[in-house]
């Protein structure tokens, strides 16, 4: 966590509305961590140190920062209940956010989520008309994986550092190819050791020496001086002194079990969501914030369930899943925003059904 102080070089800044792309903020920022440092990372609830004024620790933090990411999705310039645009607000973080680096000549790249279009330069109040003049980079759902190596690379040159991810996926490369000589390595001793085990050399070898002895003994009588091997006399009476001949061992066949049903059935989104979840109402544009508020999912399909609470501003909706990294949200386009982050433990729920209700808990 971030306590104000100074940070290090190539700071990252994620500048994102919660009821507007937390979702994608989350995705994105676990795959800047993989390729940077968490701690070059700033998004403000994991980055703020507890008892921090939020004002003051993003003033600073931009101050720091190399670039800063702006994720923009459809309803960043969405109207506040009963107010205008939430951007021409003075006092709308996002809008400090974007302004203070604008100021500071700090590289901002637009971020635009799942279809959103660019905001009109017109439509943007004057400490924000320059970001109309930046150029975007989209992420998709659909096409998250190419997306984000596009961001990455993007990130890295402005910071320097071109051959992170090159480095890293030259790495990832090389390491492949090493899995499959060692692999084909382990096919060719494999195979060569049948062929000594079976060759016709050591077949012929055998089929030489005494049929009877071989049978009586287990094993070829052993060679002469005058030769090959000769059949021992009165094997057959001597047989008796060698004991009483034991059975070969016969193998069982290997049987394998059958995998169940259940085992085979691939998990489902809606399995990964459902579940009671507790927690708080943090904000109510018709009311304050509330504790101890129970959320319930249950699953309609495999990718859409109905969610119930006894808070009754949250009311009773049903939505469609989608998986963006290591998140489960709510489709694109759609009024509600649902965001379960799975790395956490318990998981962590951050819903929004109608955009005035904010609700935050964990899974029971």
């Amino acid at each position: 966590m971030w306590d104000g102080t100074s940070m290090s070089n190539g700071h990252i800044f994620i500048s994102y509305r919660r009821d507007d792309s937390a979702g994608y903020a989350r995705a994105i920022y676990d795959q800047l961590v993989q390729h940077f440092s968490r701690e070059r990372i700033f998004m403000d609830v994991d980055a703020i140190e507890p008892g921090f004024p939020f004002d003051e620790a993003i003033e600073r933090a931009v101050g720091q920062c190399e670039i800063l990411l702006a994720m923009i999705g459809r309803r960043w310039m969405e109207q506040q209940a009963g107010a205008g645009l939430r951007i021409n607000d003075p006092k709308d973080f996002v809008r400090l956010e974007i302004a203070a680096a604008l100021s500071r000549n700090i590289r901002v790249i637009p971020v635009l989520l799942d279809g959103a279009s660019m905001p009109a330069e017109e439509a943007l109040p004057e400490p924000l008309r320059a970001l109309a003049r930046r150029n975007a980079l989209e992420v998709s759902n659909s096409r998250f994986k190419s997306d984000m190596e596009r961001l990455l690379e993007a990130v890295s040159k402005a910071l320097g550092e071109s051959n992170t991810s090159s480095g890293k996926q030259d790495l990832r490369t090389r390491k492949s190819m090493l899995y499959w000589l060692a692999g084909g390595l382990a096919v060719v001793v494999l195979f060569s050791s049948l062929l000594f085990d079976y060759s016709p050399t050591t077949n012929r070898s055998l089929s030489q020496s005494s049929p009877t002895l071989i049978a009586e003994t287990g094993e070829p009588p052993a060679p002469t001086a005058d030769g090959p091997s000769k059949p021992i006399p009165g094997s057959s009476s001597s047989s008796s002194e060698l004991g009483p001949k034991l059975p070969a061992a016969r193998e069982q066949p290997l049987t394998q079990q059958p995998i169940s049903r259940e085992a085979r059935k691939p998990v489902e989104l809606a399995d990964l969501v459902a579940g009671i979840y507790y927690g708080d109402v943090i904000s109510d544009s018709k009311g304050s914030s509330r504790s101890d508020v129970t959320v319930t999912i249950a699953k309609v399909n495999k990718r859409k369930v109905r969610i119930t609470s006894d808070y009754e501003r949250l009311g009773t909706v049903e939505i469609d899943l989608t998986r963006v990294g290591n998140t489960i949200q709510s489709v694109g386009g759609s009024t509600t925003l649902l965001l379960l982050e799975l790395e956490k433990n318990p998981p962590r729920l951050d819903y929004n059904p109608n955009g005035e209700v904010a609700y935050s808990g964990q899974r029971q």
